[in-house]
């Protein structure tokens, strides 16, 4: 549950944490405390919405501080007037409802973990049917944003194993083995093989009784293959 930011807190503190403390200060002596609260929600919506780069309609609507566990909340909201795109074919398409809201984490504010909330409209096409709307901070079926992600590979790049990875970044081992794997996979995807010329093959037996595999190394570049033999 959100609560609009900032409540039950002091304004000129929670204004210097998000660094508007000026824009209070300019406005003290020209408006009432009930406008300086709205102003301030709209600066810090703004500011997060700027940091987060999201395109209209998407909109920040609430941001969460909780001091008990040194964590920011970002709650992301589709508009209800406007129609949702089916993630099959891309028509838009009338909002069929909205799904339970589901939370990804990002990557950290001032040291503090940071997750994006949002409750997914879902369109209602004609030819697929009810689909959860594709989100464009994140994958498909991934917890965790795509810039998360990224920082994710680059700890891994940097450390001596996916544990230790793990450890800095506050995830566990298979949270981090996912992130890697879906890596690896799109970068499969994405390679092209096309111009390939020379093709070198090996074989090798990891141990007695074993099914060997094949190394297939390409001689004019560092690319290779790997696959099981058949």
């Amino acid at each position: 549950a959100f609560r609009r930011f900032p409540q039950g807190e002091s304004l000129r503190r929670d204004a210097f944490l998000f660094g508007s403390s000026q824009i209070l200060v300019g406005n003290r002596g020209k408006c009432s405390k009930g406008d300086m609260k709205r102003q301030t929600d709209r600066n810090v919506t703004g500011f997060f919405q700027k940091l987060l780069e999201l395109e209209d309609p998407w909109q920040v609507v609430a941001v969460e501080l909780r001091d008990e566990d040194r964590s920011v909340g970002i709650e992301v909201e589709w508009p209800a007037s406007y129609k949702a795109s089916c993630p099959e074919c891309g028509r838009a398409c009338a909002v069929y409802d909205h799904a339970a809201t589901r939370w990804w984490r990002h990557l950290d504010t001032m040291n503090r973990t940071t997750r994006l909330g949002c409750r997914v409209p879902r369109s209602d096409c004609p030819t697929h049917g009810v689909k959860t709307m594709q989100v464009p901070w994140a994958g498909p079926n991934s917890r965790f944003t795509e810039e998360f992600e990224l920082q994710v590979i680059e700890v891994l790049l940097l450390a001596r194993s996916q544990s230790q990875a793990a450890q800095y970044l506050e995830l566990n081992w298979h949270q981090v083995h996912a992130v890697q794997a879906a890596a690896v996979r799109r970068g499969l995807e994405r390679r092209d093989t096309e111009d390939i010329a020379r093709v070198g093959l090996d074989e090798t037996c990891a141990a007695k009784g074993s099914d060997s595999s094949k190394v297939r190394s390409v001689p004019s570049c560092s690319m290779r293959l790997c696959g099981k033999a058949v």
